[in-house]
């Protein structure tokens, strides 16, 4: 399941970049504002949508897997929803360097597709 959340994560934030690119350009050229300031603003805008959006799928996936069993459930929700939090943040932060990164919009779903499946690989073998 998380394997699918990445790759919908990674996918849906590329676009938004690439379509913030060209005012991205144009603002720089005239000196607006520095690049070091327009990277802080994007990771910040990022994490109450993280937070939000790991909370809402680990609640009703918490339960549907029955992680509840133990009894002690206050403690692994939250160390579960580290865990996916963690997860989402470094998948839609590597969506951002790739789009950041790559020429384009095919470029960057070339190297997407690429980087996720060497990403499910690594998976599959280290739960094997």
């Amino acid at each position: 399941m998380n394997k699918f959340i990445g790759i919908v994560l990674i996918s849906t934030v590329q676009p938004v970049i690439f379509s913030e690119r060209p005012s991205f350009y144009r603002e720089k050229f005239i000196n607006l504002y520095d690049i070091k300031l327009y990277t802080l603003a994007n990771t910040l805008v990022e994490i109450p949508y993280l937070i939000v959006s790991s909370i809402l799928f680990l609640i009703p996936y918490f339960y549907i897997i029955k992680f509840d069993k133990n009894g002690i459930t206050v403690d692994h929700f939250f160390f579960y929803w580290v865990f996916i939090a963690l997860h989402m943040s470094s998948i839609v932060f590597l969506g951002h360097l790739i789009a950041s990164s790559v020429q384009n919009e095919g470029i960057g779903n070339i190297f997407t597709g690429t980087i996720v499946i060497v990403i499910i690989m690594m998976m599959m073998l280290l739960s094997s």
